[in-house]
């Protein structure tokens, strides 16, 4: 739930939800399949409430990302088991798109055009075996940066 769309005490609305609502909630995906979980996972229901909203909450975005899968047990809770050996760093481009995804302001939030305009996401950039190599722009194959076809 985009920061815009928490009611306020009173009840009222802080603003419509629209487009800038969407963002926030692509860079909560993107943040989930990045780090595994959504940015306010730790926190109770209540606290999320009161921290997306707020300004002074922090929203972490660790340089690195390390899977976790459920642990089995009968009834407690214990915490995930943590796969360290699939420790993978993220991408500065990443993590700056997902910032810009949730800034709580939105009007500071990034708008869908300037997203697709990211080279990682709009794939306009890819690395084979070492080299870059460029999608055409109308989608019908690989190039390398001289222009000349991949095969």
């Amino acid at each position: 739930m985009s920061p815009e769309a928490i009611e306020l005490p009173d009840g009222m609305r802080r603003l419509k939800v629209g487009r800038p609502s969407d963002v926030w909630s692509l860079g909560c995906i993107l943040y989930q399949m990045v780090y595994g979980q959504p940015p306010f996972q730790h926190l109770s229901v209540f606290q999320k409430m009161k921290a997306i909203p707020d300004l002074t909450h922090i929203i972490d975005f660790p340089q690195y990302s390390t899977p976790s899968i459920p642990t089995q047990s009968s009834g407690s809770t214990t915490p995930p088991k943590r796969l360290d050996h699939l420790r993978r760093r993220v991408r500065g481009d990443v993590i700056m798109s997902m910032k810009s995804c949730l800034c709580r302001n939105p009007k500071e939030r990034a708008a869908i055009p300037e997203l697709m305009d990211q080279d990682w996401l709009a794939m306009k950039e890819c690395e084979l075996t070492g080299q870059k190599f460029y999608i055409k722009a109308n989608c019908t194959g690989l190039v390398t940066p001289s222009g000349t076809p991949y095969s």
